[in-house]
């Protein structure tokens, strides 16, 4: 009798290794670090929010600006069901398709519209993790990322300037900027 049942849940979404939002959150704050050699690194804040809710944190950390603490994301969900998570920050975008209605024989043509948006919504680990994407490649978290680590340098290395260094490199941006 069972077999004739059809299997009505979700397969692909039903997994034994389903991985929490502060997991994933604690994982790419370890990367973070390695990647800039521990120039910058970044925290994972938990707190207990109101009506059954918790806040966490995505924070960047710069120790050589005096502890310097940027909030990337935070993420809200039920304490007791993590997904739905709610994502918010900048970065963030949707997309839509519509179509515009044709006129007599001329045929419907669709549009894209682009959107920011502040906040997204994961049901589940797959959609944290490519909204979690989203915001860690978006160009604003590139160019916040790199002039921390400009400001870093220049405040561990207050001496050096761009005319001190030998490399091809600086020669050439120097050479560009007085031609200018």
């Amino acid at each position: 009798m069972l077999d004739t049942i059809p299997n009505l849940w979700s397969a692909a979404e039903l997994k034994p290794t389903v991985v929490s939002p502060v997991a994933i959150l604690r994982a790419q704050a370890n990367r973070l670090s390695q990647m800039t050699q521990g120039i910058l690194d970044a925290e994972v804040t938990v707190l207990q929010g109101r009506e059954n809710q918790t806040v966490l944190g995505l924070e960047i950390v710069v120790r050589s600006l005096d502890n310097y603490r940027h909030r990337l994301l935070s993420v809200q969900h039920n304490r007791e069901e993590i997904y739905p998570a709610i994502v918010t920050a900048q970065g963030l975008t949707i997309t839509k398709t519509i179509k515009k209605a044709g006129i007599a024989f001329i045929p419907s043509e669709e549009e894209t519209i682009k959107r920011d948006v502040d906040t997204k919504t994961a049901y589940s680990e797959n959609e944290f993790v490519v909204i979690l994407k989203e915001v860690l490649q978006a160009p604003q978290t590139i160019a916040m990322l790199q002039s921390l680590i400009a400001r870093s340098n220049d405040a561990t290395n207050p001496t050096e300037t761009l005319e001190e260094t030998d490399t091809d490199e600086a020669q050439e941006h120097k050479q560009n900027l007085t031609t200018k």
